[in-house]
């Protein structure tokens, strides 16, 4: 009760004007700094509640599994996940939400505090009965086995999620909100796991689980199919995926004595997944190769927990050794046919940017295109005498070619032209001498590229305009 009263001077949860970010440098470390500031102590205390209680419900009915306690709280969490999007942020601004939070936040602190003082209350009252009748054995310990896979069976379902997430949403289409559909899935495999032993059925899902990998393994070799076959069979994968990790880990389960150790080693093992793919990946691979290594590791783990259970069949074992060695042999061939043509790749907080030049298939020309993720931001001509057109969807017949076309000339009228986001610079062909261009770019390794592998800026400027980048995000620079 105490450390929610604590929490509760950090309320309202409204970001401080001093957190908003005055640059585009370290995003990572600024964005845990306001979240921690803001959210931190509340959300550690709402995080730590759901086991605090499932432990004082196992004190006050002995014998009753507290688990299914963990689909219904896993249930509120869907529940909001879905509400949100669709009823709250369209109904109501950011501030009524804040304050709407702060006082559910004060109602469940008293709730909490009601339900502390009534176990205590019972844990008094049951003491002097405590001796009677037969002594129940202590459940042992569990051993180190059966913790590290308490951790890393949710540790790889979280990088699963979330690898998969930043393949959908950034290497394949920029849609908003469509992170919720993986994260939908992936607290509906946490609620079936837990709400029923009967849920997860081994053989049923190792099955499933192959064919959701060799439909992935197909959707990298074609990207250019439509967006819904790769939510679809994401999804599918998520789900899959999910399901077996998670109901490995549900299987392996240990009594209420040490439900907190277990949900603490879970939680730590999501944590590091996050970790993983959020902090550690973008520094540690040039494109989105976590999720190569999710898809494997995901049956390698899977396979390890149910082998581990008992002997295993020596035909079924190595059949699946077999299987994991091909399915490593084709991802790690999908992740050399990704490095053809690439002149430069780097990837940062914001994605992965690449400069690809191959032959164009219409035409003599040598073309320099450069992607974030799959996403084409600017195309150029290698040729001197060709490389100020401009191409991709800013050329002359376009809406941007049009809409310059009728603009009155600089000497006449004077032009400030901004532009929200740089990509390769395409746009700044049409700058004319005398005019002021201004590009808000939120990325400086995307405007780095810009200058250096393209020269749509640098013959915007020798033709006499003003060309000036600006980093942040645009709607805090611009005000």
């Amino acid at each position: 009760v105490a450390l929610l009263l604590a929490a509760a001077v950090t309320l309202p949860i409204i970001p401080r004007e001093a957190l908003r970010p005055d640059d585009a440098s370290r995003p990572a470390l600024r964005l845990l700094l306001a979240l921690a500031v803001t959210v931190g102590p509340t959300f550690v205390l709402l995080a730590t509640t759901g086991p605090l209680l499932q432990r004082w419900f196992a004190t006050a009915h002995a014998g009753r599994s507290p688990y299914p306690l963990y689909a219904v709280s896993n249930a509120g969490s869907l529940l909001a996940l879905l509400t949100y999007p669709v009823l709250v942020e369209p109904l109501f601004g950011l501030r009524a939400q804040s304050w709407a939070w702060s006082a559910g936040y004060v109602a469940f602190a008293l709730a909490c505090a009601a339900l502390a003082w009534r176990s205590l209350r019972g844990a008094r009252g049951a003491e002097p009965a405590h001796g009677e009748g037969a002594a129940v054995p202590p459940e042992p310990r569990p051993g180190v086995r059966r913790m590290a896979a308490w951790v890393a069976l949710p540790a790889i379902a979280t990088m699963l999620l979330m690898a998969t997430t930043n393949q959908v949403t950034q290497d394949i289409a920029s849609v908003p909100l469509l992170w919720v559909i993986p994260l939908a899935i992936y607290l509906l495999t946490f609620i079936l796991c837990f709400s029923s032993d009967r849920a997860y059925d081994p053989p049923i899902f190792s099955i499933t689980l192959v064919v959701a990998l060799v439909y992935s393994v197909y959707l990298l070799q074609r990207p250019a199919l439509p967006l819904g076959f790769h939510v679809l069979f994401s999804g599918s994968l998520v789900f899959f995926g999910c399901m077996s990790l998670h109901g490995e880990t549900a299987r392996l389960k240990p009594g209420p004595a040490h439900l907190t150790l277990f949900y603490l080693l879970i939680a730590f093992g999501g944590a590091l997944g996050g970790v993983f793919v959020g902090l550690v990946a973008p520094v540690l691979f040039e494109g989105f190769w976590e999720y190569h290594l999710a898809l494997w590791l995901t049956p390698a783990l899977v396979l390890t927990a149910q082998f581990a259970g008992g002997r295993p069949d020596l035909r079924l074992a190595g059949g699946a050794a077999l299987g994991l060695v091909v399915l490593g042999g084709v991802l790690v061939t999908q992740v050399q046919r990704r490095s053809e043509d690439v002149i430069f790749r780097e990837r940062n907080f914001y994605g992965v940017v690449r400069v690809i030049e191959r032959p164009s298939a219409s035409s003599e020309h040598i073309l320099r295109t450069l992607e974030h993720g799959r996403i084409v931001h600017g195309i150029q001509r290698t040729d001197p005498a060709h490389a100020r057109a401009p191409l991709a969807y800013y050329t002359p017949d376009s809406g941007i070619g049009v809409t310059f076309a009728q603009l009155p000339p600089a000497d006449q009228e004077e032009i400030r032209v901004g532009v929200i986001g740089l990509g390769a610079g395409v746009i700044a062909s049409y700058a004319q001498p005398g005019e002021a261009w201004v590009f808000y770019e939120i990325d400086p390794l995307v405007t780095e590229v810009a200058e250096r592998y393209f020269t749509y800026l640098r013959d915007a400027r020798d033709r006499g305009a003003t060309v000036e980048v600006r980093h942040g995000d645009a709607r805090l620079v611009l005000e």
